[in-house]
């Protein structure tokens, strides 16, 4: 195909970070953390004990489209990285990983006949799996820039996922388009502080920090080479693309009360807990809680009220059950509360949807 200025069009202005803003709450999905929990695996690595440290509910691994905050993945991640003496633990990974490892994201993006439909849907899709990543071109002279950024207001552990993001995407333009290719430069955000390695992959390049954004260059040719990729097994791309249409919550209340869901399920519903996993504190999460004219008690105990009816609406769990998962270590607590909610009792509600 001829790479025209509307393609490279297509590919920068709708999807610069313009938008992001402080005042959101990243969340991403646990499919791309599962690289990282991979790796540890291959090593050897108490990979369960991380994940708890990092409050991280272990039976998630199996539920990849299930969401995270991106500041306890980033936790997770530089926890391990630092317990396990591994200063360039993202770009480790990202030498390791395949886009098979990325679940539903890096199996669709994969299927791609050219190297810019490749870049074309890994940014159109992006937002699929995480409000916290945002990856753009930008024209400069006669190369592109292709940029990360992440929107988490906090630095700690940002690094490692950054280098994993552009790693990743240098290998497999080379693995799969063009072996001989590499940046010129490589720029790093401000929160790089080790020198990275000796790569094959890097040997000709520039490594500059502390820019603004993460970012590398490519020559437009490279768009319209052919992205070669082996035949996968056999999935049904428009089922995995169903999965990846879930909407994840962009506001600040929305992701907080998934967030809260998550911490309940671990019987965590103290505002310190929920805090901590947001990367706030429990006073900067109030705040912008009641500027939206709500509590944290209110949310907490909408939630609850939210998986109790789910939940009474089959026969898995007990009302005993269910009040206990839910925090309450009385269940005739439970059932008040409820009642106050709906008008009936956790019994009478689920006769009438059962």
């Amino acid at each position: 195909m001829d790479i025209t200025d509307q393609h490279i069009e297509q590919l920068s202005s709708a999807y610069h970070p313009a938008g992001m803003t402080e005042r959101q709450l990243p969340l991403t999905s646990v499919s791309g953390m599962l690289p990282f929990v991979f790796f540890l695996d291959k090593i050897g690595a108490p990979t369960t004990r991380y994940l708890e440290q990092a409050r991280i509910p272990v039976s998630l691994l199996d539920t990849p489209d299930a969401l995270l905050p991106l500041h306890q993945v980033y936790v997770f991640a530089e926890l391990a990285a630092q317990r396990e003496g591994i200063k360039n633990f993202g770009l480790l990974v990202a030498q390791d990983a395949t886009l098979d490892d990325v679940g539903p994201y890096g199996y669709l993006i994969q299927q791609s006949s050219t190297v810019y439909e490749y870049l074309q849907k890994g940014i159109q899709l992006i937002s699929c799996v995480t409000t916290g990543e945002h990856f753009w071109f930008s024209r400069e002279g006669e190369s592109l820039r292709f940029n990360h950024a992440v929107s988490d207001s906090s630095a700690y552990g940002q690094s490692q996922a950054d280098i994993f993001a552009l790693i990743m995407t240098i290998n497999t333009l080379r693995k799969h388009a063009d072996q001989n290719w590499q940046p010129t430069e490589l720029r790093l955000a401000n929160c790089h502080t080790e020198s990275l390695p000796e790569m094959a992959s890097l040997a000709d390049t520039v490594i500059s920090k502390n820019g603004r954004f993460s970012s590398f260059d490519l020559p437009v040719e490279l768009l319209q080479k052919p992205f070669q990729y082996p035949e996968p097994a056999l999935q049904n791309p428009e089922e995995l693309e169903k999965q990846l249409q879930s909407v994840i919550p962009t506001d600040f209340v929305g992701a907080v009360r998934q967030v809260t869901e998550m911490m309940l399920l671990q019987r965590h519903s103290r505002i310190e807990a929920i805090s901590e996993a947001c990367g706030l504190t429990p006073r900067t999460l109030q705040r912008r809680l009641a500027e939206m004219g709500l509590s944290y008690v209110q949310l907490a105990k909408d939630v609850r009220m939210n998986l109790a009816a789910q939940w009474l609406k089959g026969d898995d769990m007990s009302i005993n059950d269910i009040a206990y998962t839910l925090g309450y270590n009385d269940p005739s607590n439970f059932t008040r509360a409820f009642r106050q909610q709906t008008g009936v009792s956790p019994k009478v509600y689920r006769s009438k949807h059962r």
